[in-house]
């Protein structure tokens, strides 16, 4: 068995305008409106091999990619995730699925959808955004029954919650939960 995380950054409202300005953005779609959660990113993190895999517009990593974990995770207070255990072979095909889109470019155009109710004309599968991306793995892993066209960190966070019957624990207290894929 194998640990596979999906690990959300809070938003600290302390002036960094990129993990703010999403937040905010994001708080701002409507089905976003009474959540408790104020995420501004998603990570799927790879335990056992140490990485990270998402899209991000922050460099040197810009787009879809893997990085390692103790270079995403600096400061680990504002980190909240959920970690599940999977089969060795459900991790090792995930893995190569993500490897698939490394190199995609940031979806920006993407994240205006929550606003149009357009997405699935809008989003681009040649480009990807971090709650796209990562949501797309939880639905291979299938947690999710098909894909969320409108996803942010927040609704994300809020849709795993229910799926998986707990809310995301702090970074440094995440506890293993087995999980079977729903039937």
């Amino acid at each position: 068995m194998r640990r596979l995380r999906f690990v959300f950054k809070k938003a600290k409202k302390d002036g960094e305008f990129l993990d703010d300005g999403i937040a905010l953005y994001t708080r701002c779609i409507p089905m976003n409106w009474f959540s408790k959660f104020y995420f501004c990113h998603v990570e799927m993190e790879f335990v056992e091999r140490g990485v990270c895999f998402s899209s991000t517009m922050q460099d040197p990593w810009s787009g879809v990619r893997f990085a390692p974990t103790n270079e995403v995770i600096v400061d680990r207070n504002r980190w909240e995730g959920f970690e599940i255990l999977v089969p060795d072979y459900t991790e090792e095909h995930l893995y190569f699925l993500a490897q698939g889109e490394v190199g995609k470019k940031y979806d920006v155009p993407g994240l205006t959808t929550g606003f149009f109710f357009a997405a699935a004309f809008l989003q681009n599968d040649a480009k990807r955004y971090c709650s796209d991306i990562c949501g797309w793995l939880a639905t291979c892993l299938g947690i999710f029954r098909s894909r969320y066209w409108i996803l942010s960190p927040i609704r994300m966070a809020e849709l795993l919650q229910k799926k998986l019957g707990r809310p995301p624990m702090p970074y440094s207290n995440l506890i293993v939960v087995s999980q079977e894929p729903p039937q």
